[in-house]
């Protein structure tokens, strides 16, 4: 955990049914310095949450300056593995008036497969 100004971050835990046992479900997870995490569940869709983890833990230590990366679960965070890369890859068409989003797609890359959604 990170109270460092500008390099917030903590470690997200996992309970089980009763809430009696914590388990680690993910580290490096983004937060402010009011303590608000950048963690959301998926309403209407069971188990699915959206989390944004510091990918540079020391150099935000000292920079102040964090890069984020995203992840989704897809078994309420769950360990171990349970947590995927989300790329958004966008199809960018050059003309002479500028730049523009034809298409974006979303990847969540897991060990084994890369589905687009």
């Amino acid at each position: 955990m990170s109270t460092d100004d500008s390099a917030e971050w903590g470690n997200l835990l996992k309970s089980n049914s009763n809430g009696t046992y914590y388990g680690l479900s993910l580290d490096h997870v983004n937060r402010n310095k009011r303590g608000y995490v950048d963690f959301e569940k998926m309403i209407g869709i069971d188990g699915v949450a959206v989390v944004n983890i510091v990918t540079n833990t020391e150099e935000a230590a000292r920079s102040g300056k964090k890069k984020l990366q995203t992840r989704i679960s897809h078994n309420d965070g769950l360990f171990p593995v349970s947590w995927f890369q989300i790329h958004v890859d966008f199809v960018i068409q050059v003309a002479p008036g500028g730049l523009s989003i034809l298409q974006k797609k979303i990847r969540m890359v897991t060990s084994t497969t890369v589905a687009v959604l």
